[in-house]
Formats: C-alpha cells, structure tokens, sequence
C-alpha cells in the first residue's frame, strides 16, 4: 500500500487507472449503475468502463407549458415527443389536447397513426393543474420490449389566458454510448462524459489521512508508505474531515522558499569567499616568515 501526491494516472489496457511512474493501481470507491457512491463502503482499484452504456427505455415523461384559457371549446393543441424504446431506438409520440369544457382538455395520444393513450386533464380557477395523468402502452414492433409503459405527468402544465406552449419538457429515456472523456471534480469524484450526451459519475478516489504526514518514508518515484512515525492512514472523501481537494489538470509548484534558499547560497558563498582569504592571508603570512628566515 503506497501513497502519493503525485495525480499523474493513466488507464491500462484492462481500464484500471495506474500511476504513470509505478504501475500502481489507484484506489477508491466505484458508482452504482445509478451513479450512487458508496464512501463508507470497501475501497477496489478504480477501473474505467471500456464498453457501451446501455440503452434506457423511457418510463416517464413529464408535459409542461400552457394551455390558453381564451380557447373555445373543440379548440385543439398539439405537441410530439420522441421516446427512447429497450433497444434505444427512437419513436415519435403525437399528442393532441382538446378543450372539453372550461378548465378541462381531453388528450389523445398515438404512435404512427395508433392510438397509444388517452386522457383528461382538469385546471382550477387559478389556472394551475388539479387533476389528471396517464399512461402509454407502445406496441413495438423492431424487437424492443412491447408493449412500452410510460406514466405521464401533467402537474407542471397551466391554463392561463396566454399562448399555448405545451410541450415534453423531460423523459428519462436515453440511447446506447460510448465513453469519451472522463474529467475529476473536487471531491474527487471521476465522471464520464458518453456519446449519447448523458454525464455520469463513474468512482471516487479516496484520500489518506496522517496523523503526520512528515512521518511518511520515501520509497522514490514520489511514493510513500506508513511508518510508526505517520500513524495508520483515515480514507476520506476528498474535502471532508481534514483531507485536501483534488485540483484536475493542475501542476503542483515548487514548495520549496525561493527567497530562503537564496539567502542560505549567498551566504555560503560568502562564508567561502571569507574562508579563502583567511587560507591565503595565511599562506602569504607563512611564505613572508619563510622569506625572512632565508
């Protein structure tokens, strides 16, 4: 077990992340698919997915925006919306709102010319949602899980005596990806950016703390190991309870005082300078005795 303050890593051929100048495996804490970390939980060597991120079928979409309340009864609104299926596929959604009665719109949705859903959904007086969800049933016929099931919700919609804006302003859904680029925050948390525009938390590094960090033994390739004098390292989270950020990209400066060292070189040289002409004051006094003597 070995310790360093040196961020240089690498990913290896197996996706572990290693330190360039030993091969050391980094350790931390890895993320759930759901991107949860676990900090108290057993550290393992930080390994970064080579493969594809799965498929996510939508199971929600939410509808938001404005229904105008100056409408006319059998006034229509329409919106689509894409959805994600099992096998990441998209399929476009057609929804139409119809005004039933005053604070009232029946809605129908349907997917490629079949109807997939219906509903109302029902305003009070001051014009913000009351009641009203529902639910699709996709019939797929590409391979994907059939029939598809997505819950609606409606509670971020309004009828006000505005423009219509009704619109899918979220659906959990997303496709297959790729990873592209990882980047580490402050707390140490190591995310990977996928090709499908979804971000995710990937691991955490863990941070060692010393009861003194002085006491630490060089082993070179700026690695450390625990001693007697350091005491037994505390893993933390980067940030929390004593332990320092991380700083991504960064190049840690010299932390050694400029000024100091060059206060102690001039006065060494002086000191020589000094030294010298005591030696040659004493060989030109010697060689005058000798002189004196012939």
């Amino acid at each position: 077990m070995l310790f360093t303050r040196d961020g240089a890593f690498r990913v290896d051929a197996q996706g572990n992340l290693v330190h360039v100048g030993t091969g050391a495996r980094l350790l931390g804490w890895m993320a759930i698919e759901s991107g949860t970390i676990r900090t108290t939980g057993e550290m393992q060597p930080i390994r970064i997915p080579q493969g594809a991120m799965e498929a996510r079928a939508t199971s929600k979409v939410r509808i938001g925006g404005n229904l105008d309340a100056r409408d006319k009864v059998g006034t229509t609104q329409e919106v689509s919306f894409t959805v994600i299926d099992s096998l990441g596929s998209e399929h476009v959604v057609r929804m139409e709102f119809t005004k039933r009665a005053n604070n009232q719109w029946d809605w129908r949705a349907e997917l490629e010319g079949l109807e997939v859903g219906t509903g109302t959904v029902t305003f009070g007086a001051e014009g913000k949602w009351v009641e009203g969800t529902g639910k699709l049933f996709l019939p797929l016929t590409n391979g994907a899980a059939s029939p598809q099931e997505i819950s609606l919700d409606f509670s971020g919609m309004t009828q006000l005596s505005a423009l219509s804006t009704v619109s899918a302003v979220f659906q959990d859904g997303f496709p297959a990806g790729v990873l592209e680029s990882i980047s580490v925050d402050a707390r140490g948390v190591i995310i990977g950016g996928f090709s499908n525009g979804i971000t995710r938390p990937l691991a955490q590094v863990a941070v060692a703390v010393f009861a003194n960090p002085e006491g630490l033994e060089r082993v070179g390739e700026n690695m450390f190991k625990a001693s007697s004098n350091s005491g037994l390292p505390r893993w933390m989270p980067a940030g929390e309870g004593g332990a320092g950020r991380i700083q991504a990209g960064g190049l840690e400066q010299s932390n050694v005082d400029i000024a100091k060292e060059l206060t102690e070189v001039l006065v060494a040289q002086r000191s020589f300078q000094a030294a010298a002409r005591v030696i040659l004051a004493a060989d030109e006094m010697t060689q005058e005795a000798l002189n004196l003597r012939r």
